[in-house]
């Protein structure tokens, strides 16, 4: 009997510290569990926005002056949520007056990039041929129009993406296909006023300026888009 009540001791004793020391060994474990929480809408928001992610072109010849025409690549074609339609944004070319920043850091982060892009008065949509459109990019580039004209442009497709860097690789546009475009008013006109016009339908136009705009119909065009990712882009405004 009394080696019975022994064993019994025995036995609780060391199960009490076994306990104590899971017990301590779990307890540090728990505290960094606890920390290792998930971000909140917010948060997340902060990071996808202030990660520069847009290369642009320096010119070439070093000098601090703007370049004739400098390139953004993003690594998110979906990232231009800011231009609110269904269409995805396949690249685009702009003047470096385009935003207020230093273009000599050669990156920036997307909300730089769309704080620029509001700082525009307006903006307009318009389905282009292939003909003209290759036409438009061939005049820019040979004869610095960007620069002087401030010719700011972006192609979309009406359907998803399948020829990359369009403006890039120009020569592939298909001449009778219509690409849609988006740009400013004031660069669609003169655009229009280098060519005959033929070839080009406004599908839209903003209304007012394009910062008062993208504030009011942010709701409404969060609708559009699908996936989390646009959604969280497009309700921080």
């Amino acid at each position: 009997m009394r080696a019975r009540s022994r064993f019994s001791i025995t036995f609780w004793a060391v199960l009490w510290t076994a306990f104590l020391v899971q017990g301590c060994a779990w307890l540090p474990i728990q505290d960094v569990e606890s920390e290792d929480r998930s971000p909140t809408e917010e948060e997340l928001r902060a990071l996808y926005l202030d990660e520069r992610v847009f290369m642009v072109q320096k010119p070439v010849d070093g000098s601090k002056t703007n370049c004739d025409f400098c390139t953004v690549v993003m690594d998110d074609l979906r990232a231009e949520a800011f231009l609110q339609t269904k269409s995805y944004v396949a690249a685009s070319l702009v003047d470096p007056s385009f935003f207020d920043m230093d273009w000599n850091t050669g990156v920036m982060s997307r909300r730089e990039f769309l704080n620029g892009f509001r700082a525009q008065d307006t903006m307009v949509v318009a389905d282009v041929t292939g003909a003209l459109l290759r036409e438009w990019l061939s005049t820019s580039l040979s004869k610095h129009v960007i620069r002087q004209s401030g010719m700011r442009i972006t192609v979309l497709l009406s359907e998803p993406a399948q020829l990359g860097s369009v403006l890039i690789e120009r020569d592939i546009l298909e001449p009778q296909k219509r690409y849609r475009v988006a740009t400013t008013r004031e660069s669609l006109t003169n655009l229009l006023d280098a060519s005959d016009g033929t070839g080009v339908e406004v599908v839209w136009s903003a209304p007012e300026a394009l910062e008062e705009w993208l504030i009011q119909k942010n709701e409404a065009t969060r609708a559009l888009r699908q996936t989390q990712e646009d959604q969280r882009v497009m309700s921080v405004y």
